[in-house]
């Protein structure tokens, strides 16, 4: 006699942090290890990509019933009119759905993260001039 077995479903869903580059992968996976917060912060999800990839990933998260939290540098899409505009696209996709977050940082998200050890208010001419200062306090940060 054959049994039939249901779907199981997520009692809550998994909250998955996808991310254009290294420094949002290291800053999220630094972040879970400190405070313990429960969310999927993989590498695959932080490769060096682009708004097609995380696209892309956001409809694996949402297929699996999870949350996506999408990570980007808006300084860097304002740079190419080509990824503004699918970025913007992106955004008008997932405008009514709340289980797409979509966290834009402006600046770069490594002054974001320098803020943490730093009260600066100081220019930074570029995302390089903000890594190097980043290194004074985190000597194992890496972009690579």
């Amino acid at each position: 006699m054959a049994r039939r077995i249901k779907e199981r479903k997520l009692k809550n869903p998994a909250i998955t942090i996808i991310g254009e580059g290294a420094t949002e992968r290291f800053y999220f996976t630094d972040l879970k290890r400190l405070n313990g917060y429960n969310y999927v912060c993989k590498p695959r999800n932080f490769a060096d990509q682009n708004i097609d990839d995380i696209q892309r990933q956001v409809e694996r998260v949402l297929a699996d019933d999870g949350i996506a939290v999408c990570v980007f540098d808006v300084d860097v899409t304002r740079i190419h009119q080509a990824d503004n505009a699918k970025f913007d696209a992106m955004r008008q996709r997932y405008v009514n759905n709340p289980s797409v977050i979509i966290c834009e940082s402006m600046p770069s998200i490594e002054f974001w993260f320098l803020l943490h050890y730093l009260n600066t208010n100081r220019y930074f001419a570029t995302s390089d001039d903000v890594v190097a200062a980043l290194h004074r306090y985190l000597l194992t940060f890496s972009k690579q």
